[in-house]
């Protein structure tokens, strides 16, 4: 069990300044606030359904464009779609432990390749977003059962994934995989 506790702006912090080691070799463009977002998401569905802990405390609300941390969008909304400086966070990457930080890796390789855009409509069609009611708390039980029952429910962890047709056909990737299955 995870016995750290973070808060959203922490796991924030981590994801812009680890993505910056991917737009220093042109390999990714710097995260946006929307797609941050949805990394947040992501990030406390698979925390909740591999280790049944929160990830952090703050709560994600329905917004009509997805799932947010009001916090994290209250720092960056002034950017609009325009890039997060790795200069503007406040260095969460030194506050995650090497266990938690492997398990972040893992959701960013998995959902960092999508556009901001493509993150929104699969959250769209996922029940934790759909269920709950406009501007409402997205409660954790909802996205625990959801995630574990739905995502993470066997060693492929994302073989199950259904596919739409706004995102990628191909979603399962076992070289990809390679890096949840060494984390299981």
């Amino acid at each position: 069990m995870n016995a750290k506790k973070y808060t959203a702006q922490d796991i924030a912090d981590w994801f812009v300044i680890y993505n910056q080691k991917f737009v220093e070799t042109e390999e990714a463009e710097l995260i946006t606030p929307m797609k941050l977002q949805k990394l947040l998401y992501y990030a406390q569905a698979a925390f909740l359904a591999l280790k049944d802990v929160s990830l952090f405390d703050d709560e994600i609300e329905k917004w009509p464009h997805g799932p947010v941390v009001r916090s994290v969008y209250q720092k960056y909304s002034f950017l609009g779609a325009n890039g997060i400086d790795p200069l503007r966070t406040s260095h969460g990457e030194e506050k995650i432990s090497n266990a938690d930080e492997r398990l972040l890796e893992a959701v960013y390789e998995k959902y960092s390749q999508f556009s901001a855009s493509a993150l929104r409509n699969k959250t769209h069609l996922e029940a934790p977003w759909r269920d709950a009611g406009r501007h409402e708390i997205i409660s954790k039980d909802s996205i625990k059962k959801y995630y574990k029952e739905n995502v993470y429910n066997d060693e492929k962890i994302f073989a199950n994934i259904p596919v739409v047709n706004a995102l990628p056909k191909e979603w399962y990737d076992a070289e990809e995989d390679a890096l949840w299955e060494a984390y299981l």
